[in-house]
């Protein structure tokens, strides 16, 4: 029985080339799952909800010249995800947290928020899956930068990485926010299943695993299936994952779920911005990130 469908989630290209004709958000989500790669983390798959409350923020910020996590109408992070569909049960273990620079470029925004320890521990926090980015021109440090970190209950999106060869590059992610799963909620991922048909026929479970290379470009189908048997089937082509549970356990009822493996978070530690004087701080992107970009330091807001 489907008793819960995800929305579409957008995975994207890592290759040198395309980066490169990136749109400041579409590089600094490119850059990001490059420095969580290179960390031995999963990959992140673009949220819509996740990227439209993050580019109202920014817009926000940049408008009305402030910088916080909580906007002026006293609404966190969570709370404003929540108004564009994307829903982190309260009191629970799946959360959205944000943070915010003021840098001028993807790069240099970035190093500054790998540079300090508690934005780079949410940035590289392991159990996300999704994120979302907004960029706004204007305001008093000529631009800000919000992103957006969650995870939600049934939603383990798989993100595809074309290759040369036309093939993929299948990058899974797992239930680790609240990982022994609930009623009509998927736990932690044991087991996956990838076919290049839908009814998945001659293909046989394998224990879970990170990634997985296809040679079918198009579209593959993915299964991910926890120790209780529930399962999240995975369309996965063209850079979309779509996400469907799959559960004879009913349907999802959020007052039954609750948090095991994450500490419930409200709000992401304040600040981002630092003086344009600020001294440089290294990239751990020029360090074990296979990229043939030249990563600047904290030069600008």
């Amino acid at each position: 029985m489907l008793v819960a469908v995800a929305v579409i989630a957008l995975g994207l290209p890592h290759g040198v080339l395309a980066q490169q004709a990136l749109e400041p958000e579409q590089r600094m989500a490119a850059l990001i799952n490059q420095a969580r790669i290179a960390q031995g983390l999963s990959a992140l798959s673009l949220s819509p909800e996740l990227t439209t409350a993050a580019q109202l923020h920014a817009r926000d910020m940049a408008a009305k010249g402030y910088m916080e996590h909580e906007n002026l109408a006293g609404l966190t992070p969570q709370q404003r995800a929540a108004k564009q569909g994307y829903v982190a049960p309260a009191g629970t273990a799946w959360l959205v947290l944000e943070v915010i620079t003021a840098r001028a470029t993807a790069e240099a925004g970035l190093n500054w928020l790998l540079s300090d320890r508690q934005h780079r521990g949410v940035v590289l926090r392991g159990y996300w899956r999704e994120f979302g980015i907004g960029f706004a021109e204007g305001g008093p440090w000529g631009q800000i930068w919000s992103v957006k970190f969650g995870c939600r209950p049934n939603v383990l999106p798989v993100v595809p990485e074309p290759n040369a060869n036309g093939g993929q590059l299948l990058r899974f992610t797992n239930e680790e926010c609240s990982p022994g799963g609930g009623i009509g909620q998927i736990g932690r991922a044991t087991e996956v299943m990838v076919s290049s048909r839908n009814d998945f026929e001659g293909a046989a479970w394998e224990p879970y695993a990170s990634t997985r290379a296809v040679q079918d470009g198009s579209n593959v189908f993915v299964k991910l299936r926890d120790a209780k048997s529930r399962e999240v089937v995975q369309t996965s082509g063209n850079g979309v994952s779509l996400s469907t549970l799959t559960t004879s356990d009913g349907p999802l009822n959020p007052a039954l779920l609750t948090g095991t493996a994450a500490p419930v978070e409200t709000s992401a530690p304040s600040g981002g911005a630092t003086p344009a004087t600020s001294p440089a701080q290294p990239s751990i992107l020029n360090s074990g990130a296979s990229s043939n970009f030249i990563i600047g330091g904290d030069a600008g807001r």
